[in-house]
């Protein structure tokens, strides 16, 4: 927000490009890819038996082929579910200073930023808390309940009536976001596997893609008509705390293999 009132949204646009270049690009190049070239295994799985008898006597998962993923309904439920959180999501980023600033409690623009500021700081806190929790507790049921949380969070924001309530609103919100985020990678690698982890979750995204976009493509319109955003953030808040039952009817496939046999 500093940035585009000091120097407006074109040299601020440019400037971020220069740092994603810069910056982004080399740290991008040191991420290393599969854990297997370096002697070890993904989290949460099990090394290797070291006899052919344990092996034989235990049921091992086995990564999904992308044809044996699209079959499962885990996919879809999965998918709608990002979709829709990404509904709210999108629309907060994009239509949120706006909202505040042709609010009854008149934000300015540079405090409708802090508030902004205030929601991506929360969500980075909780990418923190969603990696730890995500190793102890039940992914399908913290992505539930952190859907229920977005949906939470901007009903709040709509509904505000001081200040403090849209703080302690978006702090919710950023918080359930930011808990959510880490999921969505894990929990397709838990059902899924990695051998096509790409492939699965590339054509996940082009489901994902429009909660993204239909977010703030419907929030704007119905803006336009009615000249307030409070039905439109309203509807979307139904709708996340409603999609969390894709989340939480997401069960794990059914697909064992046993080293003595090895479905085709």
């Amino acid at each position: 927000v500093l940035a585009l009132e000091t120097w407006g949204w074109r040299t601020t646009a440019f400037t971020s490009g220069v740092i994603i270049l810069v910056v982004g690009i080399p740290l991008a190049s040191l991420i290393r890819h599969r854990p297997q070239m370096y002697g070890e295994v993904p989290d949460g799985s099990e090394p290797a038996m070291d006899s052919p008898q344990d092996t034989a006597r235990t049921p091992m998962r086995r990564d999904l082929t992308p044809r044996e993923a699209f079959r499962s309904s885990a996919f879809w439920l999965i998918s709608s579910g990002h979709g829709i959180a990404l509904l709210s999501v999108s629309t907060m980023m994009v239509h949120l200073i706006p909202f505040l600033t042709g609010s009854s409690m008149a934000f300015s623009l540079a405090a409708a930023g802090g508030v902004v500021a205030l929601m991506t700081g929360s969500q980075v806190v909780g990418q923190l808390l969603g990696g730890l929790l995500g190793d102890q507790l039940n992914k399908r049921l913290i992505c539930t309940g952190c859907l229920i949380g977005q949906g939470l969070g901007i009903g709040g924001v709509t509904l505000a009536t001081e200040p403090w309530h849209v703080m302690f609103a978006v702090t919710v919100f950023g918080l359930s976001w930011g808990m959510r985020g880490p999921m969505m990678t894990a929990i397709r690698a838990d059902y899924f596997g990695s051998a096509s982890f790409g492939t699965i979750m590339g054509f996940s995204s082009l489901i994902v893609m429009f909660g993204m976009t239909l977010g703030p493509i419907f929030s704007g319109y119905l803006a336009d008509i009615q000249g307030q955003y409070d039905t439109a953030f309203l509807v979307l808040a139904a709708v996340s705390i409603l999609g969390a039952l894709s989340f939480f009817t997401a069960r794990p496939p059914v697909v064992t293999a046993h080293s003595s046999h090895t479905p085709r």
